[in-house]
């Protein structure tokens, strides 16, 4: 483990958990542990732990939901950071971290059309843009406007 990267976490609040089972975070319930399980609550805390952990050279995974995600036994080297905790819905922008479902919810409900498509899909609305989601009735895409992305270097 990085002693840098831990005082980090210990300084900056950003809360951590250390060896955290993967299995906890998952819809099959399988996975060994992370060396670190990062929970950022807002954008500038995702930002700052990306900026560090790539200053530190270490291997950084993004989670959603866990919908339909194997991790293997022996768990995960480097940092997952979850992106549950970063699910603001603000009008028509909406956070990774997002759950799909709730998001086609509310927009029905408001009477917006084009994401009913998606009903009955499971995971977040990271995971559905990253991978096209959709069916035979349409797709993520359709939907889409723009991405605003978190680079490298914890920039956008």
């Amino acid at each position: 483990m990085s002693s840098a990267f831990v005082s980090f976490l210990s300084e900056s609040g950003i809360p951590v958990r250390f060896d955290e089972p993967m299995a906890s975070h998952t819809t099959y319930g399988v996975g060994g542990p992370a060396d670190f399980f990062i929970e950022p609550r807002d954008e500038a805390e995702l930002a700052a732990a990306v900026r560090t952990a790539r200053k530190h050279g270490l291997p950084l995974h993004f989670l959603g939901g866990g919908t339909n995600l194997l991790v293997r036994d022996e768990g995960v080297r480097g940092a997952v950071v979850s992106l549950s905790c970063l699910q603001r819905r603000d009008g028509a922008h909406v956070q990774a971290g997002c759950k799909l479902a709730g998001l086609v919810t509310a927009t029905i409900g408001e009477g917006l059309a084009g994401l009913e498509v998606l009903a009955g899909i499971p995971g977040t609305v990271g995971g559905a843009v990253s991978m096209n989601a959709g069916g035979r009735h349409g797709e993520m895409g359709a939907a889409v406007q723009y991405v605003d992305v978190l680079g490298h270097d914890g920039g956008t």
